[in-house]
């Protein structure tokens, strides 16, 4: 479904077409301007939509660079339209300490599969579950890169 906000309004947002991954969308929703104003991004398969917060954009506090306006969707992301049959929807994690990530819940990242992913063991000078998030952002690469795992003095990207 399409994103919605608290009272079930969906996001105006940038539209990019002919995506082929999820990870290409949330690498270029990542890439857009004013973050902190990004609600998260839909993804039906092809087609990318990063979704903002009503009355701002890419570019501020104005919805100019805008593809599809008209939505009043603000805050965060709350839910999804299961209308919209078809689209997945991502909520933007930028509110939060731990810029693009989600708390998924407690263990080893697994996939829809329930396999673990490949990982890098960061060096046990990362103490913190926040030291953790900022070493994997720092590692780059956000095309592969899913997620993290921080227990006690390890890290894992």
């Amino acid at each position: 479904g399409k994103c919605v906000d608290s009272a079930g309004q969906r996001y105006n947002s940038v539209q990019i077409d002919s995506v082929s991954t999820i990870q290409y969308c949330a690498a270029t929703c990542r890439s857009l301007g004013n973050l902190r104003s990004q609600a998260g991004f839909n993804y039906d398969g092809s087609t990318c939509s990063c979704l903002y917060i009503d009355g701002r954009g890419p570019y501020g506090n104005d919805e100019s660079g805008l593809t599809l306006t008209g939505n009043n969707g603000t805050g965060f992301v709350v839910n999804a339209d299961e209308s919209a049959v078809g689209s997945e929807c991502y909520s933007h994690n930028d509110y939060e300490p731990f810029d693009e990530y989600d708390f998924v819940g407690r263990g080893w990242c697994r996939d829809a599969h329930n396999r673990d992913f490949n990982r890098v063991n960061l060096p046990s000078s990362v103490s913190t579950i926040e030291g953790c998030a900022e070493a994997c952002q720092d590692l780059g690469n956000f095309r592969a890169q899913v997620g993290f795992t921080f227990s006690g003095p390890q890290c894992y990207c």
